[in-house]
């Protein structure tokens, strides 16, 4: 399997006749007689949750790093200023 460009789904590769039509009987079409579509492969909603949240704490971490140094940039040009 493979990412889409997307980064929205992936692409899986099947590698038989029979489990390619399964898996398009699952995901698209809908299997048995109520067509029910059934992800054989995928995240569900609470790891979808779980990994924004996990996303949500890394943006965080990042942009608290980035203002850090921005302020610790603009302090030292003011050191450099007072000082001459």
């Amino acid at each position: 399997h493979k990412a889409l460009e997307s980064y929205k789904g992936v692409e899986v590769f099947i590698n038989t006749p029979e489990k390619e039509q399964l898996a398009i009987y699952h995901n698209i079409m809908g299997a048995s007689k109520s067509k029910v579509i059934r992800k054989f492969w995928g995240l569900s909603e609470p790891d979808i949750s779980e990994i924004m949240e996990y996303a949500e704490g890394v943006i965080w971490e990042i942009e608290d790093k980035i203002i850090r140094e921005d302020v610790l940039a603009i302090l030292k040009t003011l050191e450099v200023k007072q000082s001459n």
